[in-house]
């Protein structure tokens, strides 16, 4: 169970980390060909769009580095935040399914929630 543990943090945090980097690229994209368009009104209201999904994805990401980084230090209220992050990833269907699924199934485990518990770091199975 410790490669699980291990591979869920790292997924946690890789996959936040992407995010952020895409939705400053996603910006930057949009910044650019915002200034493409005629109007001051229009510009305006397209780059007050895009800092405003900028920020969402950002605030959204966050706290899966968060959680993925606790759980590298076998944290319990990581594991509690990482298993309800999970939950949520589970309704971006497909692959937030997928990743929300087997992060639950990883993190729900006895032995784990034991050994978060306890703050151990005993080889698990």
């Amino acid at each position: 169970m410790e490669k699980h543990i291990n591979f869920v943090a790292w997924l946690f945090i890789g996959l936040g980390i992407l995010s952020i980097v895409t939705a400053i690229f996603v910006g930057v994209f949009f910044g650019i060909f915002a200034r493409f368009i005629p109007g001051s009104i229009t510009h305006g209201l397209l780059n007050i769009l895009i800092t405003i999904a900028i920020w969402m994805i950002v605030l959204l990401s966050v706290p899966g580095i968060i959680a993925g980084v606790g759980l590298l230090n076998r944290k319990e209220w990581a594991r509690i935040l990482t298993i309800i992050l999970a939950a949520l990833k589970v309704l971006n269907f497909p692959f937030g399914t997928c990743i929300g699924i087997y992060s639950i199934w990883a993190l729900s485990n006895d032995e784990v929630a034991y050994v978060f518990r306890n703050g151990q770091t005993r080889q698990l199975r």
